[in-house]
């Protein structure tokens, strides 16, 4: 679960991102704690698709399905306004654990997943008989934050790291630039840097990818060159985040709360 994740003392590739986009909001969630942040529809059916993918015996016990209210419909299906749905839609967005699906996403994720299935690496990888799924990776730091990453899928054997995404497009070149606006260069620095300190070896990060309107699926590989860019990224955000947190201990440079004051966007 994200949950466990998270309590887990340590920085981790999504921390640094979120710390990265607000101090502020990073400080009342992580540290304060008085902020649960926001989940959007993307992530939480990614988290289906990784269910549906790596976990498929658990996905009836651990995800629900929470059809809207049925209403009238045209040619691209119900219409998602008035007064029953958005109570509804409400009483979703309140859900502690938001794991629930409707019709229409889990039959939009199951066709993403045979995508995923269909292309033969890739299940190879799903069915290695030495796989370990959800596998949080450790690296202890002494007396500063230790750092940590929570793999979909690794295959000690193989020396490998395999990440589900979907995404626009499968094709590499448009992956390419996804990952770097989305920073997925410095989570394959993280994970292989951490796999590297457990096993003693190096590792390969693979992306699963699956495009999301044609539904075809690649193995993408980012170039050594990306990697490099992704630890130098990986150093300079979490030194700033490790600075701020060892501020934020003593009782300073607290971020100002948007929700009572005025809060500084840096």
């Amino acid at each position: 679960m994200a949950s466990d994740y998270y309590a887990i003392d340590a920085i981790n590739c999504s921390g640094i991102k979120a710390y990265h986009e607000s101090k502020a909001q990073y400080y009342y969630r992580f540290v304060a704690k008085t902020w649960e942040g926001e989940q959007s529809d993307a992530f939480r059916l990614g988290s289906m698709l990784h269910t549906m993918v790596l976990e498929p015996e658990k996905f009836t016990a651990d995800w629900t399905c929470e059809d809207p209210p049925a209403g009238k419909a045209k040619d691209s299906g119900p219409v998602k306004s008035g007064k029953a749905y958005d109570t509804w839609a409400s009483e979703m967005i309140k859900r502690p654990d938001q794991r629930w699906h409707t019709t229409a996403e889990h039959d939009e994720a199951a066709l993403w997943m045979q995508a995923l299935r269909n292309h033969s690496k890739i299940d190879a990888m799903l069915e290695h008989s030495g796989r370990e799924v959800e596998k949080t990776l450790l690296a202890p730091a002494g007396d500063r934050h230790s750092l940590e990453g929570r793999c979909d899928l690794i295959i000690p054997s193989e020396r490998i790291i395999l990440d589900v995404k979907t995404s626009v497009s499968e094709l590499p070149g448009e992956f390419r630039r996804t990952a770097y606006q989305r920073d997925y260069h410095m989570q394959a620095a993280t994970y292989t840097a951490l796999a590297e300190h457990l096993y003693g070896e190096p590792f390969r990060f693979l992306f699963a990818v699956v495009s999301k309107g044609d539904k075809k699926a690649s193995l993408i590989e980012l170039p050594p060159t990306m990697i490099e860019q992704g630890h130098k990224r990986l150093k300079e955000q979490s030194e700033r985040l490790i600075e701020s947190l060892e501020q934020w201990a003593k009782g300073e440079n607290i971020p100002g709360d948007w929700r009572t004051d005025i809060c500084v966007c840096d």
